[in-house]
């Protein structure tokens, strides 16, 4: 054989071989379960009634505490500083959050998971 056919002969299996691995490849892909990015997930949300609570940016000792007065889609109503205000609410990481006090650099973020409202029933038994 010439240095050609050998050439071409290898090539050709080269060819295949990488067309067969990109094949099994996207068979595999293809097999693979597909997730819907704009699917809504289970959200963890502001209950009306619930107190909850976080502790402070600057002081640990000092726990801020609030109830859900009511809610809507967008906002829950609570007393701060005794003057019943709406927040509005925004989510991270699939769980509702709030600013009681608005945003500022060190602000205070409740969250509506469970260690909050633990932190909350910590608060008030002291």
């Amino acid at each position: 054989m010439s240095k050609t056919n050998n050439l071409s002969h290898a090539l050709e299996r080269f060819l295949s071989a990488n067309i067969q691995q990109h094949m099994q490849r996207n068979a595999k892909i293809a097999k693979a379960p597909k997730i819907n990015p704009r699917k809504k997930h289970e959200m963890t949300q502001f209950q009306v009634g619930n107190t909850y609570a976080t502790r402070s940016m600057v002081d640990y000792d000092c726990v801020f505490s609030f109830t859900i007065m009511a809610r809507t889609a967008k906002t829950i109503t609570t007393d701060v500083h005794g003057k019943i205000v709406r927040r509005g609410i925004f989510t991270y990481k699939g769980v509702e959050q709030f600013k009681p006090f608005g945003t500022h650099s060190m602000c205070a973020i409740i969250s509506a998971d469970d260690r909050s409202i633990a932190l909350a029933a910590e608060a008030a038994a002291q």
